[in-house]
Order: structure tokens, then sequence, then C-alpha cells
């Protein structure tokens, strides 16, 4: 009788130290943090997220997520509850990406600030703040995926469409030619060496031409400056011009008029000795007996009608 009861205690002993021990280790994996809880919304897939996952502000640990379910106000929105330290800075331009552990395929809450609204957000447990999923890098090329196969799609259409029969036939004619392109540019430049390298030369007596043609110019350049200074042959010329015209004014001033004049008795003497040379031709015994009057005609004084 006494050994069951010594047998009782210690097992109420056990037991009693039993929940102590479980009591303890829940008290001290308490977390005593200051948190403040949030939700996330997102449209997307939450593949690799679990409760007790880690949420990290910038790779800081700053909480953990509480929970995951289905918004019942719109469907197929999911809401993810976390709890984040007070001391976080969440604000207004804060948003969250999934991001993953190594190749465990597990994920965690990443968030992060574009810094576009530095208000804090305030949240609270009965109305927790909201806050965007914004889809992650492989997301991204998840959602691209499509647009990526139908572009390679399309790469593989043309590359058949290039690689057909009928267009090999012209991509061969096209290598050929210029294979014989190739062939006579080479053959071209065998015949251009010779002229190379005369070239050289050929420049050296250029450069002698125009520095003989400089030099000229700049002779012709003196000489035009002689020709056109104060005491320049131009200068002299234009001056010996002057004095001619000037000359030329003033002998056709004054002998001019004289010319015209003695031009006028010359013509009315030419014009006399005519008539006398005519009178001399009509009646030459004028010349021994003088003239002759002239029998008057009709309608003169001392006319008289023959009988």
């Amino acid at each position: 009788m006494e050994s069951k009861s010594h047998a009782l205690v210690a097992g109420l002993f056990t037991v009693m130290l039993g929940i102590a021990l479980a009591l303890a280790a829940m008290w001290l994996s308490r977390d005593h943090t200051d948190r403040t809880d949030y939700e996330l919304v997102t449209q997307g897939a939450v593949s690799g997220l679990a409760p007790e996952s880690a949420v990290r502000f910038r790779g800081v640990d700053v909480g953990k997520v509480t929970s995951i379910r289905f918004d019942p106000d719109h469907m197929g929105q999911i809401l993810v509850r976390i709890a984040v330290d007070k001391a976080a800075p969440i604000t207004k331009s804060t948003y969250a990406q999934l991001a993953y552990q190594g190749v465990t395929g597990l994920s965690f809450v990443q968030l992060d600030d574009d810094g576009s609204n530095p208000a804090p957000l305030t949240s609270s447990v009965e109305h927790p703040a909201q806050i965007a999923i914004q889809p992650g890098l492989l997301d991204k090329l998840a959602g691209g995926s499509q647009a990526i196969m139908a572009s390679l799609q399309e790469t593989v259409n043309r590359l058949n469409l290039l690689l057909a029969p009928e267009n090999q036939k012209v991509l061969t004619g096209t290598l050929r030619s210029l294979d014989q392109a190739a062939a006579r540019a080479a053959d071209l430049t065998d015949k251009l060496a010779p002229s190379l390298t005369r070239l050289p030369g050929a420049i050296d007596e250029t450069r002698g031409a125009l520095i003989a043609v400089s030099q000229a110019a700049h002779s012709y350049e003196e000489l035009s400056k002689r020709l056109q200074g104060k005491e320049g042959t131009l200068e002299r010329l234009s001056e010996s011009l002057d004095q001619f015209d000037r000359a030329a004014q003033a002998v056709s001033a004054t002998t001019v008029p004289r010319l015209n004049a003695l031009t006028d008795d010359a013509a009315l003497t030419a014009r006399a000795v005519t008539r006398a040379a005519d009178r001399l031709d009509e009646q030459p015994q004028s010349l021994l007996f003088g003239a002759t009057r002239a029998i008057p005609g009709p309608g003169e004084p001392g006319f008289v009608f023959p009988r």
C-alpha cells in the first residue's frame, strides 16, 4: 500500500514537472516584441509562403506571417496577414514582394519603400492597413513567358521561311556573287598597288606645284598693289587719260565750230563751181562771147508767140 502511494506521488511530481517545463518553454519562446498587423493584398500566387514565414524590410527581419486566406469580398484575391515590428519604417509608399530562400522553394515577404510618400501608414488589429504585393523578378518572367514563347515561335517561323529551298538558292547565288566580287577586289588591289606606290611622289609634286602657285599668287598680289598704289602705273595712266580728255574737250570747244564754218563755205563754193561747169558744158561759146541771155518762156516778160 505504501509503495503504491510513493508511485502516485512520483507520477504526480513527474506530470507537474512536465507541465512546469512546458510553461517555462512557452514563456521563454514567447515573442515580447510590440508588433502591428498589416494585410498584404495580391491577385497572384503566393507559392512557398506559409504562416510563420519571415517578413523582412530591406533584408532586416521585422516580423512574420500570421495567416493566409482568400478575400471573401473579392473573388481570387489573397490576403496575407503579417505582424511587423512597430519600429519598422512602414510608410504609405511601402510595397511588398515575394522573395525565395535559395533553392528550397520556400519564400518570405520582402518589404521595401520607393520614397514617394513618406507619411507613416497607420494600422490596427481590427482594421489592418493593406499593402500591395508587387510581382517579383520570377513572377515578371513567368508572366512574360507567353510573350517570349510567341516571339521565339515567330523567330523560328521566319528562320524556316528564310531557309526554304528557293531562298537557299538565292542565298547560294548571293554568296557566290560575293565571292566573285571579293576576287575582283583582290585583283583590283593588285593592279592599284603600283599606282599606290607612286602616289607619295605625286603628292610631293602636287605639293610643290601648290607652293609655286602660292608664290606666284603672292607675287601677283604685290604687283597688283604696286600698280594700284598712289604712285603706281595705273594711277599715272589714269592721270594721263584725264589730261587727254581735258585737251580733247578744249579742242572740241574751239576748233570744231571753225571746222564746221569752213566746211559750209567749202560746200557753197563746190556748188557754185558745179553750176559754172554745168553752164560751160551747155554753152561753151560763153567762154568767148559771154553768157547769152535765155529766151523768155511763156508767161515771162518779153515772150513772143512764134508765127
